[in-house]
Order: C-alpha cells, then structure tokens, then sequence
C-alpha cells in the first residue's frame, strides 16, 4: 500500500521497484540481529554488488524521486523485510496457509488507505465501474501474485533461511526491464546491460 501511495504522489515505478529491493539488506540485516543468521563475507559481496547494479539500472531508466515517495517506499521494503523474519520465525508452519489468512487482514488497512488517500467516491466508481481487466488484474494480484509468489517466496524463506534468500528480490528489476522490452519494446542501453549483469554476478556469488 505505500509503495503503490509512493508512485500515486510522484516517486517513478521504475524506480521505486528498485529502491524496494532494499528489502534485501533490511532483512540480511535483521535476520543477523534477531534470528542469529551469518551474513557471510561472499553474501555481503554479491549484495553490493547486485545493488551496484541496481544503481546503473536506475540510472539509465531515470525517473523522478520525491523525499516522501523515497521514504515512503524505504518503510515499504523495511515492512517485507519484517515480514520475511517472521515467516523464518514460523517454523513449520504452512506458509499457504499463513499467507492466505494474513490476506484477510490485509484489506482493511488498504480500504483505509485509498478511501483517505484518493476519496471513498473514487473507490467506489472502481468497484462499480471497472471491466472484466481489471478483475482480472485483481485475480492476478490475489491469486497468482499473493498466494502462489509469496507463498512460494515464504516457503523458501523457511527452508533456507531469510538472510539467503532475500537477495534473489534483486532479480525483480530484471525481469521489469525485460519484460518491458518485450511488451513495450524498450531498447537496452549499454548502461541498463551492465547493470543487469552486475545483478546476476552478485546473485551468482
């Protein structure tokens, strides 16, 4: 909700799905501090790295950023890094099933948010007057995005640990950028190349 808040007021998509992968160190970090995970040297590395190349990326896409939409989303990617350390602290918990009833907590909050935020008439016209797109988009969001993304992403988190498995987040801007050369024929600048290998290297390592 705030990182979607973010863009409303200003902040580049494009931007703002890089800066949300500080989720990646948020919870490197807070796994090491709560939960006793090692941040190994070749971790830190390819983290660096990989934010290296974030930063080209960002770069060449450009974009504005605004000092609200930059904080909004930090406090954005901080909350999925809380979230990631508490899917670790789940045990064996089924991660399904803890995704699937997180979710119905999750709309009282975001109602909340877009009626203060865009007015409750605005709201309702979307509920009443959208086509069969946007539901789609909204079955997507829900089903393939919500349950199976994280609830595949949770489930990785509890087998191998958040600090490990955090930094593949990193692989989001990438295929952003692909897919928008696919879909809206965006060229690869030489910049946006080097930045996608960085990427992948501090994966890699």
């Amino acid at each position: 909700g705030l990182l979607y808040l973010a863009v409303q007021l200003g902040m580049s998509a494009g931007v703002a799905s890089l800066l949300m992968q500080t989720q990646a160190f948020f919870t490197a970090l807070l796994a090491a501090r709560f939960l006793g995970e090692r941040i190994t040297p070749p971790q830190m590395l390819g983290m660096t790295l990989a934010f290296g190349g974030m930063a080209l990326i960002g770069l060449a896409a450009g974009g504005d950023v605004t000092l609200l939409g930059l904080l909004l989303t930090l406090v954005a990617a901080l909350g999925w890094a809380i979230s990631n350390l508490l899917v670790r602290a789940s045990g064996g918990a089924n991660v399904f099933a803890l995704v699937i009833w997180s979710s119905l907590i999750a709309p009282l909050p975001l109602t909340l948010l877009a009626g203060l935020t865009s007015g409750w008439g605005a709201v309702a016209h979307t509920l009443t007057a959208s086509g069969p797109a946007f539901w789609a988009a909204v079955l997507f969001m829900g089903l393939g995005n919500t349950v199976l993304g994280f609830g595949v992403w949770s489930l990785l988190i509890q087998k191998h640990g958040a600090a490990r498995v955090a930094p593949l987040s990193l692989l989001v801007p990438v295929f952003g950028m692909l897919a928008s050369a696919v879909f809206y024929h965006e060229g690869f600048p030489p910049l946006k190349l080097l930045g996608a290998g960085l990427v992948f290297g501090g994966l890699v390592l």
